[in-house]
């Protein structure tokens, strides 16, 4: 290595007795061979520069080797080993090149091992981030995640269907821009004021949906986030309300004629036996009472065992045509005792749907009743069957009080009367929509309605055709 420094260093110093002899030739040369100077002194320029460059790299790397093998020698002779240590020497260049380059092959791999390992939990990461997306993704409930600037971080898709928000890019929009919800956006802040978990119920003006929000404090590096859980409970609330309302129905319907009971047994008690004008009479109206207290048990016991699925029908091809006129025909004198017009109107062959007789009858005898119960004097109740492709369509019409717009999606819940007064005048039991809806549905059919209040209303139920077998 020596040997090549000196001979490096001589041919600098060639090099610049050169450069000062073709400076002075420069300057006392003609102007016409100052140019082919200038050349030559360019390159004996970029010669000297490179030279020195060389001899400084190979000084450095000469020292650095030197270094890693002192190194080594003190880690050689440091480790227990129980054997006697050998120094580690370079007298040659080739060798200690040679050492060096293993070395940095050595710290290459070492190298390439790091950055595979890297690589190894980079994916492991990217697996664990897509089955947080895929689980979050797939929840029905709605989850935002927001960090300390109200940012959005994460928002699935559940969020989108709650919240009503199509917007495409969402994360790291502020909070307050994407739900624009004052009432959720001042929960939500709340939340982040106490840093406690808060749980609250409100109401979404935009949908109209009543949702369950629970927020907890979520500690991030730049600050504390929060997550934010939306359950929907509109429908839950509404079968609440159904619930409490049914529980008042049924208390008042039975409370009242148990009431009439109870007065005409007091009044009979206390002298009405010796008045032989009235007793007969309170006799009757206890009677009738009974009779209807017995028919809205009935009822309630029916209604329970169809939701309950405890009642086994029995389904098989029932003629559509012989019970559609039995069912008028039981019902003709009622109708002209309130003279009122009752036809029954084919218009098609014989057609047989798969249901259960008894169930069957029980569907058309509440639509007459019902429709007879609300049509006055000279009006008229018309009954007609078509085929509708595969479908049986019945249709039970009458030109009565009909049913206004806001009563027309609960006349089939139980004990919803859309004329109380004239219900209970005419002794039903509130009921009777219901029972015919679950039938319909247990036998595969649906019901639909249409009415205008002052015209009456239309009943339609499309049932499956089988056939006769």
């Amino acid at each position: 290595m020596s040997g090549r420094i000196n001979l490096l260093t001589f041919s600098q110093r060639v090099c610049i007795a050169i450069l000062i002899v073709l400076g002075t030739a420069w300057l006392t040369a003609p102007l016409l061979f100052r140019h082919w100077i200038s050349a030559v002194l360019t390159i004996l320029l970029n010669l000297l520069v490179a030279g020195g460059t060389a001899r400084w790299l190979i000084r450095f790397l000469t020292e650095q080797h030197e270094h890693f093998l002192r190194a080594l020698q003190d880690l050689r002779t440091a480790l227990p080993t129980g054997q006697p240590s050998q120094t580690l020497k370079s007298d040659r260049p080739a060798d200690s090149f040679g050492s060096l380059a293993k070395n940095i092959n050595a710290l290459i791999q070492e190298s390439a091992e790091q950055i595979s390992l890297q690589l190894e939990q980079n994916r492991s990461l990217e697996q664990h981030k897509t089955l947080f997306q895929s689980i979050l993704g797939t929840m029905i409930e709605a989850v935002l995640v927001l960090d300390a600037e109200r940012r959005v971080l994460y928002f699935n898709n559940a969020a989108r269907l709650v919240l009503g928000s199509h917007d495409r890019t969402i994360e790291g929009r502020p909070v307050w821009e994407v739900l624009r919800s004052p009432e959720l956006n001042a929960a939500i802040e709340a939340a982040y004021e106490s840093g406690t978990e808060l749980r609250k119920e409100l109401e979404l003006q935009r949908s109209q949906s009543i949702v369950e929000m629970t927020a907890v404090p979520l500690p991030l590096q730049a600050g504390s986030g929060v997550v934010v859980v939306l359950h929907e409970v509109t429908e839950l609330r509404s079968l609440e309300r159904m619930r409490r309302e049914f529980v008042s129905n049924v208390s008042h319907e039975l409370k009242t004629p148990l009431t009439s009971i109870q007065v005409y047994a007091d009044t009979l008690l206390d002298g009405g036996l010796a008045d032989e004008t009235h007793n007969r009479l309170f006799v009757e109206r206890i009677l009738e009472q009974s009779d209807r207290l017995q028919g809205l048990i009935q009822d309630m016991l029916r209604l329970a065992r169809i939701e309950s699925q405890s009642e086994a029908f029995q389904l098989h091809p029932v003629s559509l045509s012989a019970t559609l006129t039995a069912c008028v025909e039981a019902s003709l004198v009622v109708a002209r005792s309130r003279q009122i017009d009752l036809q029954l109107k084919n218009d098609g062959p014989a057609v047989f749907v798969l249901a259960d007789p008894g169930g069957l009858q029980t569907i058309f005898d509440n639509l007459i009743n019902n429709a007879l119960n609300y049509t006055r004097p000279s009006g008229h109740v018309h009954l007609r069957w078509f085929l509708q492709g595969e479908l049986a369509v019945i249709e039970v019409e009458d030109n009565g009080l009909g049913i206004s717009t806001e009563h027309l999606e609960r006349i089939f819940e139980r004990f919803y009367r859309v004329d109380k007064a004239r219900s209970r005048d005419v002794g039903g039991t509130g009921l009777g929509l219901s029972i015919v809806k679950h039938l319909v549905s247990v036998f595969n059919g649906e019901i639909e309605v249409v009415s205008t209040p002052g015209e009456g209303s239309l009943f339609r139920i499309l049932l499956p055709v089988t056939s006769p077998e």
